[in-house]
């Protein structure tokens, strides 16, 4: 093409301009959707954001001319977005507080615009409304992680890519990047009236709302980069297209300088991956715990838990956590002494949770050098500063650069529990069979933790962060976000590595409480966590991979920085760097995990099998009157079993280094029991297990159920009508959860049974029959073990809860006693006092009343 032609139809890039950065943002936040940095979003806007992009990108590919190379320029672009994201996940995404002058300076610029304000201080600012002054959070996922950092990127490749002198793509940069803050600033500027003058907070955090504000400032940014970086200061046109062989200010040819960026990418890539990722855990330590009770009056170590302690208080030892870790390692508790190097000396873990007193100086001198000469820390913290521990704990975290915020967190969206997701490699690999995600792992109220980049190991995405408010009860506020708040993806717990030691910070004293560890994979985070400290690294390991955790921010920047350069000169570096990183990770990764350890004694255990059952395991925050009362809970009947001091395993993560003692199934569901898993059942059962069938045939699929798993173990059986049980009073529950006719229930009865007990008053029947060389134990009427007659696991319990406890726990000792013996009998006493208090219950509910659903029908 001749230099007139082309000063009369300049080449563009299709990467620059407007249409390159709507098409970069618009990309950045479908990815921003899918991995749920601040609120997942659903898929119908992920596939409309990607949409977007994509007919963005087309429009600046044709637009540009050249497909081919337009089309590569693009793709390279989305894949730094995508590994930019990645990433971000364990930096960026992070990050929440501002310094308080660059809030100061955003008040002063909305003051500017005619809103009058007030820096309230800790990232708040008051703005003045005509119905009050009202205050709301200066923070980088206000401003915008996901438009800001892809905006970003794209800022430096369109200006790598620009054909001006290095000078004027320079002064081009700067001023992308002072548009950009400027307009991040009056965005939110205008966010914040909409929000006060609408009350529509969930603007702040919605993907495509991101999109839509941000696109004006990407077009803005776009313009002013192609009029300055891609401009040749002799002609004032368009220069040639990026991928052509050109001299500029005596440069050097750019294809010489291409393989040069690819490595230098790349190999930053790695450098990043390796920062953020590379953990080697070390040589397994003796393995001598001690856990501090001398500074903590709450989650105490020594409490008692047993058949006869009930209540709140009760329930908040950590009795199963001591006795759990007994199986692992020795295990110590110090209950008076205070920390110092002799208390400390032979100790491989020391675990300080929730102290209600505070370490002295000397205490937490000792700690530190206990650390960085090769200990284990592990620190235990609770929402809201509660009881002053996070304060006592910052006083120490603090010199590892860590600390617990004062606040309590919930998901963003439904203010409910927050389940959690894997952070570093290590973390991913977790678990030591792979069976398991780690979302099976559900918070309680924790706090958020404060970490260095890449030191997060457990994140919780679209959460809310609520400071304390102090006036309540229990130090919460409203429990829904707040224009003051923050908001996005925070640490939930988060280890550093110092000197020869390492430390790790965990946000929810409460879910290793006796009444949830043995919930999901809670316990096995235990014995995780405790086998990872007690490690020794020796002493070249430990202080490269601090140095490394150190390094881990600039060392994402630079990748990132690198990889956008590069993917100025040319399109491989989009590839290099995807590769670099990703394989960079896995390799790390594997380098970083750890297996599960193995139990010196084995932990005696049922196994409920949760994959085919219907019953309900209700997390402590669920109040409501359905789920308090709910017939589809046993949450109390898998306590008793912790009572009697059996493990009620409801995953297959932790090791345990033997059989469990019975296999449970809770309200089996029909479609999930299929003949081949009835088949492997049966097979155990005639080797010489133990089977318990928990189940309601007063409810139609249950008592299909039951009678298809009774058929597949060749036990003869039949259909039974009994009375149908009334059942205790229970406010906002429904009258009576069987909902099977007037006056007859169901129930399935074992011809041949061993040995039978009738409860008519509550409906319960037990029945055992010899299947094999094994025991069948069939317990049906399960409502009234459930819920919504047993009550719930941590509030004071009534008479009949109490016996209807006690009646579980003596069912379940006889259950795993010695086969051959009549021992039903021995349950007669207290089922008859079970049935006495039934009979008295206040208000049972008429056995006439029909407006309840099938509540066992899954």
């Amino acid at each position: 093409m001749s230099t007139e032609a082309r000063h009369e139809n300049p080449p563009r890039d299709a990467v620059t301009g407007p249409l390159g950065a709507i098409a970069a943002l618009a990309f950045a936040a479908a990815v921003s959707s899918w991995i749920a940095p601040l609120v997942s979003a659903g898929a119908g806007e992920m596939v409309v954001l990607t949409l977007v992009a994509l007919a963005a990108a087309a429009a600046a590919v044709l637009r540009a001319g050249d497909v081919r190379r337009s089309a590569a320029a693009i793709a390279t672009l989305w894949i730094l977005l995508a590994v930019a994201a990645g990433l971000s996940v364990h930096s960026w995404f992070l990050a929440h507080e501002l310094p308080e002058p660059v809030v100061g300076s955003v008040a002063r610029l909305w003051s500017l615009a005619g809103l009058e304000t007030v820096v309230v201080g800790e990232g708040i600012v008051s703005i003045s409304h005509p119905t009050g002054w009202i205050d709301t959070s200066v923070t980088i996922e206000k401003l915008g992680h996901v438009g800001l950092g892809a905006l970003a990127l794209w800022a430096v490749i369109a200006c790598a890519r620009g054909r001006a002198s290095i000078a004027r793509r320079s002064i081009a940069l700067v001023l992308a990047m002072v548009l950009l803050g400027l307009g991040s600033v009056v965005r939110l500027g205008v966010l914040t009236i909409i929000d006060t003058d609408l009350g529509w907070t969930g603007l702040y955090w919605m993907p495509w709302i991101e999109f839509l504000t941000f696109a004006p400032i990407a077009a803005l940014i776009g313009l002013t980069t192609r009029a300055l970086a891609a401009s040749s200061p002799a002609t004032g046109l368009a220069g040639e297209a990026a991928d052509e062989t050109v001299e500029h200010d005596g440069a050097r040819p750019r294809r010489l300088t291409r393989p040069v960026m690819v490595a230098v990418s790349a190999l930053a890539g790695v450098a990043a991956s390796a920062a953020l990722f590379l953990d080697p855990p070390g040589e397994r330590s003796g393995g001598r715990v001690l856990i501090d009770d001398a500074h903590s009056d709450w989650a105490w170590a020594d409490g008692r838990f047993d058949e006869t302690a009930f209540g709140e208080r009760r329930v908040y030892t950590y009795n199963s956590l001591v006795r759990l870790l007994g199986h692992f390692w020795e295990v110590d508790i110090n209950h008076e002494e205070r920390i110092d190097a002799a208390l400390l000396e032979g100790v491989d873990v020391l675990v300080l949770k929730m102290p209600t007193r505070p370490y002295d100086e000397d205490e937490i001198d000792a700690v530190e050098a206990y650390v960085r000469a090769g200990g284990g820390l592990w620190l235990i913290g609770d929402h809201t500063n509660l009881f002053g521990s996070s304060t006592y704990l910052n006083r120490l975290s603090s010199r590892f650069g860590m600390r617990f915020r004062n606040d309590d967190q919930f998901e963003l969206t439904t203010g409910g529990p927050t389940r959690i997701a894997s952070g570093r490699a290590s973390a991913a690999s977790l678990w030591a069979n792979g069976a398991d995600e780690i979302r099976d792992l559900t918070f309680l109220t924790s706090c958020t933790i404060e970490a260095p980049v890449g030191a997060a190991e457990l994140i919780g995405f679209g959460m809310c962060s609520e400071p304390g408010e102090y006036s309540h009860v229990n130090f919460f506020g409203n429990i829904r976000a707040d224009r003051d708040e923050m908001f996005g993806a925070f640490a939930q717990q988060a280890s550093v590595n110092v000197g020869r030691g390492r430390v790790t910070a965990f946000a929810d004293s409460t879910v290793f409480s006796d009444f949830c560890i043995w919930d999901d994979v809670k316990s096995a985070l235990a014995v995780h966590t405790i086998d990872r400290l007690n490690r020794d690294r020796g002493p070249a390991v430990g202080p490269l991979v601090s140095a490394l955790g150190a390094a881990a921010g600039p060392a994402v920047l630079l990748a990132l920085i690198a990889g956008a350069v590069a993917a100025g000169f040319t399109w491989l570096s989009g590839p290099a760097m995807a590769v670099s990183v990703a394989g960079a990770t896995m390799l790390f990764g594997l380098v970083s995990q750890t297996s599960m350890p193995e139990p010196r004694t084995p932990l005696e255990h049922v196994r409920i099998h949760q994959d085919i059952s219907g019953a309900l395991f209700p997390t402590f925050l669920q109040w409501e009157p359905e789920m308090v009362y709910n017939p589809n809970a046993f949450d109390q009947f898998a306590l008793c079993w912790n009572r009697v001091g059996i493990a009620p395993l409801r995953t297959s993560v932790l090791p345990t280094g033997g059989d469990p003692v019975a296999e449970i199934l809770l309200l089996p569901v029909p479609e999930r029991v299929t003949p081949e898993v009835a088949h492997d059942l049966h097979e155990r059962l005639r080797a010489g297990g133990r089977l318990i069938i928990v189940a309601e045939s007063g409810a139609r699929m249950q008592r299909l159920a039951l009678s298809s798993l009774l058929d597949t173990f060749g036990v003869e059986h039949r259909a039974v009508a009994i009375p149908t049980p009334a059942f205790p009073h229970a406010p906002g529950a429904i009258e009576h959860p069987l909902g099977v006719g007037v006056d007859r229930a169901g129930r399935i009865e074992i011809t041949d049974a061993d040995e039978m007990l009738v409860m008519p008053s509550s409906g319960l029947w037990f029945q055992t029959i010899t299947c094999g060389e094994g025991e069948l134990v069939v317990i049906d009427g399960a409502t009234a073990l459930s819920r919504r007659a047993a009550g719930m696991t941590f509030k004071q319990a009534t008479d009949l809860e109490m016996a209807l406890a006690e009646l579980t726990m003596g069912l379940q000792r006889v259950i795993v006693g010695q086969q051959g013996e009549r021992r039903l009998a021995s349950l007669r006493p207290i089922a008859a006092r079970v049935e006495s208090l039934w009979q008295d219950a206040p208000e049972l509910a008429s056995t006439a009343t029909h407006n309840a659903n099938d509540g066992h029908d899954h």
